[in-house]
């Protein structure tokens, strides 16, 4: 009998709409914790005005909660509002 391995699941981490947070810092994030160019930082950052969120990356769940993690650090250290959440990937 053959047991059928299961693949571990994967979670979005999604960047949340942030009016207060300096764009600048963002992208820094961005680009530093989920390796985004320029560009496509400032293509997510459009997108968290326009709809509320953006999705950063898709990645197991441990490290989706060391980036999220992060995020909230980062902010925090700098005493800004950026917001983050994950959630399960479909």
């Amino acid at each position: 009998m053959t047991k059928k391995i299961k693949s571990p699941s994967s979670y979005h981490v999604i960047l949340m709409g942030d009016d207060r947070t300096p764009t600048d810092f963002i992208i820094e994030v961005l680009v530093t914790l989920f390796r985004k160019e320029e560009e496509e930082a400032i293509r997510l950052i459009m997108q968290t005005q326009e709809q509320g969120e953006a999705l950063c990356g898709t990645y197991s769940l441990e490290i989706a909660e060391t980036k999220s993690a992060e995020i909230l650090e980062w902010a925090r250290r700098q005493e800004l509002s950026l917001q983050c959440r994950m959630e399960k990937a479909s």
